[in-house]
This record gives C-alpha cells, sequence and structure tokens, in this order.
C-alpha cells in the first residue's frame, strides 16, 4: 500500500536522453550549417557540394528545436536524403560521412529510451490506494468464506486454529478501527471567542447617557 501511495512517477532514462538530445542537437546543427556555409569555401568542389546540398537540407532548418519526437522523425529523414546515392559524392566531399553516422547513433539511442520510458510507466504504473484497498476487501472476504466453509466441512485442529486466529485477528482490527473513529469523534471543538468587555465610561444599558 506505501508504495502506491508513495510511488516515484520520475524516470530512470531522462538524465541519458537528455544526454543524447544534447548530442543529436549539436550534431545535426554542425551539419546543416556545415553544408549551408560551404557555398562560399575557396574550392570549387566543396562549393559545388555545398550549393548541391543546400537545397536539400533547408527544409531541416530549425530542427533542434523541434518537439522531442518531432525532432526524432526529422533527424531520420535528413540522414535518410543525405545518404541517397545521388547525394552520397558530396556528402564524403565535405567531410560529413562520420558526423550522419554519429548523429544516427545518437539518435536511435534517443529513441529507444524514450520507448524504454514509455514502456516502463506503462507496466510500472500502479493502482491507486482506494481501489488496491478495494481488491484486497474482496480478496480477505473470500479467504474468510473459504477458511471457514473448510472448517466445517473438513474439521481439523489446524483448520480450527486457524479460523480462531482469524477471528482474533477480525476483532483487534475491529476494535481498533473503532477506537481511531471515537478518538477522532471526541476531538474537542474549538473554543468561543471570548466576549469583549464593555467599552470603558459607557453603560450598555443605557448606551446614550454619559
Amino acid at each position: 500500500m506505501a508504495d502506491v501511495v508513495d510511488e516515484s512517477r520520475t524516470s530512470q532514462e531522462t538524465e541519458q536522453m537528455t544526454l543524447h538530445d544534447t548530442n543529436r542537437d549539436n550534431l545535426a546543427i554542425y551539419i546543416i550549417t556545415r553544408i549551408s556555409r560551404a557555398g562560399t569555401l575557396p574550392l570549387e568542389a566543396e562549393r559545388d557540394a555545398g550549393k548541391y546540398l543546400y537545397k536539400i537540407i533547408k527544409p531541416y532548418n530549425g530542427i533542434a528545436r523541434l518537439p522531442m519526437a518531432q525532432e526524432t522523425a526529422k533527424i531520420k529523414g535528413l540522414l535518410m536524403d543525405l545518404r541517397k546515392d545521388e547525394n552520397k559524392p558530396y556528402v564524403t566531399t565535405l567531410g560529413l560521412d562520420a558526423y550522419l553516422a554519429e548523429l544516427e547513433k545518437e539518435n536511435n539511442a534517443y529513441d529507444q529510451l524514450s520507448q524504454q520510458r514509455i514502456q516502463t510507466r506503462t507496466t510500472s504504473k500502479k493502482e491507486s490506494g482506494t481501489n488496491l484497498r478495494k481488491r484486497i476487501d474482496v480478496y480477505y472476504d473470500d479467504l474468510t468464506l473459504l477458511a471457514q466453509s473448510h472448517s466445517v466441512a473438513k474439521p481439523s485442529g489446524k483448520a480450527t486454529a486457524f479460523v480462531s486466529a482469524l477471528n482474533q485477528l477480525i476483532a483487534e482490527t475491529t476494535t481498533a478501527y473503532n477506537q481511531r473513529r471515537m478518538a477522532s469523534a471526541k476531538k474537542p471543538a474549538p473554543a468561543p471567542d471570548p466576549t469583549p468587555d464593555p467599552t470603558p465610561g459607557g453603560d450598555s444599558e443605557s448606551p446614550d447617557e454619559i
């Protein structure tokens, strides 16, 4: 019962997810910035690669500012576009192959932890204390009835001792519950506010007379 009431909803994956998200943001920003600025580089091959790839990465500007799940999907789209056969030579010219691989690794790690956290929250979500108490009451009633029925149908020393102990437990629990209710009912009522003293120099029956 205490585990249900005091259940912590803090996920163990959050810290790792934050790290992977920061890493993938930095990598995505670097890749897009590298391509965007390549059009002004001194080497003609790099300028051509930058100009060619710019139209590919233009829809992905601002990718690091997207909501987390949307960013995950967008990064997958960016990687797929840059790895198309017609784009691969330009990516290699700009030296971005290793950055794409690292971006994919960080994005996949984040995505995996995100799915794991969803699964963890789903499987570890516990019912409220009120609902649990209702189920326990049903099991308790069933257990009591079963024990008493078995004692009558198949009397034995062990069955008799068990029923006696069960009855004693019920009696003690009921007594404790009633005592707690009585103690709550007997709490003293708050004292009324004291009656203020008459104003000096006045007469309560003849307030207009001095």
